[in-house]
């Protein structure tokens, strides 16, 4: 349900925001400052579409491409209400969607299927080899005949060539091409498109294009799509061939392929982003031959005039502005039209029109109080003025308090600037990247914008600010994403969402700081014995974008610093920091742990230091050494505050069993007993002489008989649902009878057979589970009939009578966390969230490896119990030792496992630490041992010698289900495709060759 909603929201959200913002655009249809909203909506609507997207990968899954297209078609949808009155437009909303997917399945159609080809390919499993085939043979087609089938899906028609375009094709040292035109009923879709080919290539019209332009300006735009395929001669045609060849391969059959080895995710993520990578800086190259197909059509058609003027009719049409910002100049398939009119009057020798002394123009500013003067040297603001209105030049130099100027022979931008929501502004930016901004009066605007139009051929167009690419910075944003680990996520969204938005200097400092903080975590995981290739590869990407991150933000400013880049940055690492030092101090507080386990907390709440490292970063990338200073001394502090926990916890838990690789050898069998039937556990005497198994004689029915086996292969069977050893010769067994629980000591060194020397009925009793024996007395936990809660039972051999014991606290939904001893102490374990993890704002600061604990409660008698200890891993415990006054606990934290054992009248002492994460455990009774073990291995943990021993098993046996350490044996009940076995194995040569590690 939580997965169908977020992708129904992910889809609608992009349509949403259209229909929104357009709501503000039509309301202003005449705005001067038009064009600049409708491009910074764009703007802001494509981020919403990534975020969508980004969305989508996580909740649709498998959908993810039929997600996309509904999302799209809601984009659309959304857009369809402002454009109809933006752009002039007639079209029905039927028409417009059936044009736009037309269009969009013709232009981009083959991009899409190389984009999505591996995820199809995934999705369809067993097939895959057939689906990629049948992939590779239409993308091939498709590819190879690429523009047939774009003219045939949007329905170009034949297009007679005007009188005036002969000359062109003349001139050109292109062979002629088709000519055509496509059909927008009632759209206003204004372009013209060169499609290349090593046949015969094509130049297709859009109708409004013709209907808007004369004849002169018809010509100029054909010299212009001419250009275009001059340059893409025979060679280049070629090249594009065999290229697009390799890319479909690549994402057909070489995806099969790459499936068997690399999983389906992975392959899927980094073919993605490598292919939109490579088609963002395609698109960014394609800028300079744009300006060269400019200077190449002005040649072939002779009339710059034309030029200029078909040129800013198509700009106006498509309600652009004529001036962008450096950002936008960077990474455009087309330079500005101020840009690309700046070049053609050079190249034409057109001599711009020169301002007299007299030209000036003042506008007010908003809030009043301000103004800024366009005369023929430059522009300058002044400041102080007040509300008069006043428009002498001279006058309000002398009134104004504050000022500046700039002359326009040093300007790079000069341009309005507007939010789709709210006021426009002027801004301005110099060579040496100063920028500033100035809010514009609404009813200035107009004029503004006419002698902006009149200056901009002196602007220094031709200086380029030296700046880091907003596609890398944002692809950097992006990557932050995947390399956020644990949890480090939240933040990591949050920075890679910032970055996204605004990719300044600050916010790419701090996803380098957040990137370097998962580099740190990942190592610390190493370093607690994980080993895992995933890790190796989270580091390798975390490096890899902490690097380009860095990179980007240390390159020169392209603007003076604004507050506005650091308030977002700094305002959510502060969050975190507060939010999660709350947090640790609250848990402090409220639970009192130790030095040890308060360590081990901090050394798992990463977010605390990464977020103060974040702070850093993006302090040393602002204005003044004291702040830059500043910012590195907090970096410092953020790696030494790691370390130093780090340091701090090793120094506190320093018994770490590190068993070497070279140490793992096969596990010596000493004997295997087969069975007839799967078992459901294994019960073991205190030496591992005896061993008995419950098995299952019918499917789906509980457990009802126990096969008893000895040293020397004699079989017993024993009816009963449980089975407690007391010794090598005698055991307690528990059955079912009417009145509760029957109770019996059984004796198998009887060499006539099994023998029964006391038997009892527990009245009122069901589900009895024996939990302990200690000289003439015993212990285990039931249920009471007539409540239903759960009890401890306790009672003495060769007696009748029994006390039932009431069981303290909540969550007595598992009789496997109580170990009970016959004198009525015990303990108690319950695991769960931290208390204050539970809150939600914790759970996204706090969502990493230590969010779940184990609570280890002290059980004596009827009163409540005592809550000895809080341990930071989910563990089990049980009771140990010949008296029962031993707690070993067993837990697994990270890639690690940790084990406890303290007397029960004391706290626990530092865990002893063993690298890797054992599916389950097993203690033996004496609570020497602790075996830990996995589908192919086990590792044997003496605390005594506080050593280590990492064994092999052979897979043919089986993998082990149950497994329980005796004295020098190790007993495993395993499941094979012969059938179930017991194994018993001999651990004798680690007790010999075992030592005592620091």
């Amino acid at each position: 349900m939580t997965e169908s909603f977020i992708v129904l929201a992910a889809v609608l959200a992009s349509g949403v925001f259209y229909w929104w913002s357009g709501r503000h655009l039509v309301r202003r249809p005449d705005d001067p400052a038009l064009p600049e909203r409708i491009l910074i909506r764009q703007q802001h609507a494509m981020l919403v579409l990534v975020l969508s997207c980004v969305l989508l990968m996580y909740a649709a899954g498998m959908s993810f491409w039929l997600a996309f297209v509904g999302l799209l078609v809601a984009s659309w949808i959304g857009d369809y209400p402002s454009r109809r009155v933006v752009f002039d437009e007639t079209w029905t909303l039927g028409a417009y969607l059936r044009w736009h997917a037309r269009f969009t399945t013709g232009y981009l159609g083959f991009w899409f299927g190389v984009l999505a080809a591996p995820s199809i390919i995934q999705a369809a499993g067993a097939w895959r080899w057939p689906v990629a085939g049948t992939l590779a043979a239409v993308l091939g087609v498709w590819g190879h005949h690429y523009s047939a089938v774009l003219l045939w899906i949007v329905r170009a028609r034949p297009l007679a060539a005007a009188e005036a375009w002969a000359p062109i094709l003349e001139r050109s040292q292109a062979p002629p091409p088709r000519l055509l035109a496509m059909p927008v009923p009632g759209g206003r879709f204004v372009n013209a498109f060169a499609l290349p080919s090593s046949r015969t290539a094509s130049v297709l019209f859009s109708e409004p294009l013709l209907e808007l332009l004369d004849a002169r300006e018809q010509a100029a735009i054909l010299a212009h799509e001419m250009a275009h395929l001059e340059h893409y001669d025979r060679r280049r045609c070629r090249i594009a061939a065999v290229s697009g060849v390799a890319l479909v391969v690549l994402a057909t059959l070489g995806a099969a392929l790459a499936l068997d080895w690399l999983g389906g995710g992975v392959l899927v993520l980094a073919w993605s982003a490598g292919l939109i990578l490579a088609f963002a800086l395609r698109t960014s190259r394609q800028r300079a031959h744009e300006t060269e197909s400019d200077l190449r059509a002005l040649a072939l058609c002779q009339d710059a005039d034309a030029l200029i003027s078909g040129l800013t009719k198509l700009t106006t049409a498509g309600r652009v502005p004529r001036r962008w910002s450096s950002e936008i100049e960077r990474h455009a398939s087309h330079p500005s039209l101020a840009r690309r009119l700046q070049a053609i009057r050079r190249a034409a020798g057109m001599a711009p029109e020169s301002l007299r002394a007299a030209d000036v123009l003042v506008v007010s500013t908003a809030p009043p109080g301000g103004r800024v003067i366009l005369d023929d040297r430059g522009v300058s603001w002044l400041g102080g003025i007040g509300t008069a209105e006043r428009r002498d030049p001279a006058l309000l130099r002398q009134l104004a308090t504050t000022s500046w100027a700039v002359p326009y022979t040093d300007l790079v931008e000069l341009r309005v600037v507007a939010s789709w929501w709210g006021a426009a502004s002027l801004r301005v930016r110099d060579r040496a990247g100063t920028s500033r901004t100035v809010r514009i009066a609404a009813d200035d605007l107009h004029a503004l914008q006419q002698r902006l139009d009149a200056v901009e051929h002196r602007l220094a167009h031709d200086a380029q600010l030296a700046a880091p690419s907003p596609v890398v910075a944002r692809l950097t944003a992006i990557g932050l994403w995947g390399v956020s680990i644990g949890s480090l996520f939240p933040l990591g969204l949050v920075i890679g969402v910032i970055a996204l938005v605004r990719p300044s200097r600050a916010a790419l400092a701090a996803v380098a700081g957040t990137a370097g903080a998962c580099v740190l975590v990942v190592f610390g995981d190493l370093a607690d014995g994980g080993r895992h290739w995933t890790q190796a590869a989270s580091a390798t990407g975390a490096i890899l974008v902490a690097a380009v991150a860095a990179w980007l933000a240390a390159r020169p400013p392209a603007s003076d610093w604004r507050r506005s880049d650091y308030v977002p940055v700094l305002a959510a690492a502060g969050v975190a920091v507060a939010g999660t030092a709350a947090y640790v101090a609250g848990y402090a507080l409220w639970m009192r742990p130790s030095p040890s386990l308060m360590l081990d907390t901090l050394a798992g709440t990463p977010m605390l230091w990464a977020s103060v490292g974040v702070i850093g970063c993006a302090l040393v990338t602002g204005p003044g050494r004291a702040v830059r200073g500043a910012g590195m001394a907090v970096v410092v502090a953020a790696v030494l505050i790691n370390l130093g926990v780090r340091v701090g916890e090793l120094e506190a838990l320093t018994r770490v069993v590190a068993p070497p690789a070279s140490e793992s050898r096969p596990l010596p069998r000493l004997a295997s007993f087969p069975l007839r039937t799967q078992g459901g556990w294994l019960r073991v005497s205190p030496l591992g002489t005896r061993m008995a198994v419950a098995e299952r004689s019918r499917p789906h029915e509980g457990d009802r008989r126990f096969t008893v086996l000895d040293a020397t292969g004699g079989r017993t069977e024993v009816e009963g649902h449980d089975l407690y050893f007391i010794d090598e010769g005698t055991a307690l067994s528990v059955g079912d009878v009417t009145e509760g629980a029957s109770l019996q000591q059984l004796d198998f060194a009887d060499p006539t057979g099994v023998t029964s020397t006391w038997r009892t009925v527990l009245a009122g009793v069901r589900g009895l589970r024996l939990s302990s024996v200690h000289g003439s007395g015993w212990a285990g936990l039931g249920f009471d009939a007539s409540t239903d809660d759960h009890i401890g039972v306790i009672g003495r051999f060769g007696a009748a009578d029994f006390r039932r014991q009431r069981l303290h606290g909540d969550d007595m939904t598992d009789v496997g966390t109580v170990a009970l001893a016959p004198d009525g102490r015990g303990l108690r374990t319950t695991g769960d969230a931290a208390a204050l993890a539970r809150l939600p704002w914790a759970v996204l600061l706090y969502a990493g490896r230590l969010s779940m604990e184990s609570r280890v409660w002290r059980v004596d008698g009827e009163r409540a119990p005592h809550l000895v200890a809080s341990l930071p891993a989910m563990a089990t415990c049980q009771l140990a030792g010949s008296d029962l006054g031993t707690a070993v606990c067993v837990g697994t934290d990270s890639s690690r496992t940790l084990i406890w054992r303290f007397d029960l009248a004391a706290k626990p002492s530092p865990p002893l630490i063993v690298p890797g994460r054992g599916w389950r455990s097993a203690v033996s009774r004496d609570g020497r041992l602790v075996a830990l073990w996995t589908q192919d291995d086990v590792v044997t943990v003496d605390l005594d010698r506080t050593h280590a021993t990492r064994w092999t098993l052979s897979p043919a046996t089986g993998y082990p289900i149950d497994l329980v350490p005796a004295g020098d044996r190790l007993i495993a009940l395993r499941y094979a495709s012969a059938g179930a076995s017991v194994e018993v194995y001999d651990t004798r040569s680690a007790v010999r060759e075992g030592r005592a590690t620091p």
